[in-house]
């Protein structure tokens, strides 16, 4: 259990996402089984149940392609880290949201059993999405648990995306290096969440919304750096259109290199270091086009800093509210 020091200050929780160090075909498939039954529920089509142990075991090829570790707990790890030199004052614990323990139930348990009374929980996530809906209703759970505990959630990063939209705009100036800007080609990638869960109504997020308004400020950030508006193009990871590859395919011809940032990567995993990038290499372009990808900001200054901000929000009063359906 990650902590820190007990002295009954107020306590910070770290919420990660989750995923395992090394792969486990049992919790790939458990993993599969609860993504595919909650998509099905709210009338996403998933694949047919016979394919979901395929799909599980296939995850292990994608920890082959990277040397056989995902670096998602490590990079947490430190991030917890830097956020106790930015905030010394409190006390900060690290959970996961799955497939990773502590889970977040069992690290609130522990810091009320070292006698903090009052609970921040960051969300180390981009957007108000179904992950933000699954913290809240399980901090929700726990309050029931435990009455006269405060336990607040903040705002996730997007709430912070002015300075974070900077931070990535400098990272891709960064990549560009003697290639002129107006022949440098700039994908950013987002997540992405099923566009059915806001026609109908289904489940209270914002996803897709904030991480589109995420990137334009992203890309305005570039075009004043000087970069072509016309060669920085949007993708999608996962459930949305456009995908990366043929992305990667719109902007080719008309320049010399190809950045390509994850924006919705608080904290890397496989989506960062192997899914976009073998997307993006996959693309039907010439074999001299170089292609370079960022696989994360985990670590940078201005997201420790985004990170403590909302901290320090969420003590005035600022804090995460569902999203209106």
């Amino acid at each position: 259990m990650e902590t820190g020091k007990s002295s009954g200050k107020v306590g910070v929780l770290l919420v990660e996402h989750g995923e395992p160090e090394t792969y486990k075909f049992s919790e790939w498939l458990k993993e599969f089984k609860n993504m595919f039954g909650e998509l099905k529920d709210t009338q996403v089509a998933v694949p047919p149940k016979i394919l979901w142990p395929l799909l599980a075991w296939r995850i292990k090829s994608h920890y082959n392609a990277v040397g056989g570790k995902s670096p998602h707990e490590a990079v947490s790890k430190k991030q917890l880290v830097l956020l106790r030199k930015e905030i010394p004052e409190c006390e900060i614990y690290l959970c996961y949201l799955e497939m990773v323990q502590p889970c977040i139930a069992a690290s609130i348990h522990q810091m009320i059993k070292d006698g903090i009374k009052k609970i921040i929980a960051i969300p180390v996530l981009l957007t108000e999405s179904s992950h933000t809906e699954e913290i809240k209703e399980i901090i929700e759970e726990v309050k029931e648990e435990h009455q006269g505990i405060e336990i607040i959630l903040t705002h996730p990063l997007f709430y912070k995306a002015s300075s974070l939209a900077a931070m990535c705009a400098q990272l891709i100036l960064s990549r560009a290096k003697d290639t002129p800007l107006h022949r440098v080609g700039v994908l950013l990638a987002s997540h992405g969440e099923p566009d059915e869960w806001v026609k109908l109504k289904l489940i209270n997020t914002r996803c897709n919304e904030q991480e589109t308004t995420f990137r334009n400020i992203i890309r305005k950030e570039l075009i004043t750096l000087g970069f072509k508006d016309e060669n920085i193009t949007d993708a999608y990871n996962e459930f949305v259109t456009p995908k990366i590859t043929p992305a990667v395919e719109k902007i080719a011809g008309a320049v010399d290199k190809i950045v390509v940032i994850p924006t919705f990567g608080a904290a890397e995993g496989l989506h960062h270091i192997y899914d976009i990038p073998t997307k993006a290499k996959r693309a039907k372009i010439s074999p001299t086009m170089k292609i370079t990808c960022i696989t994360t900001w985990a670590h940078e200054p201005s997201l420790i800093k985004a990170l403590a901000d909302l901290y320090r929000d969420a003590l005035r009063g600022e804090v995460y509210q569902s999203p209106v359906l």
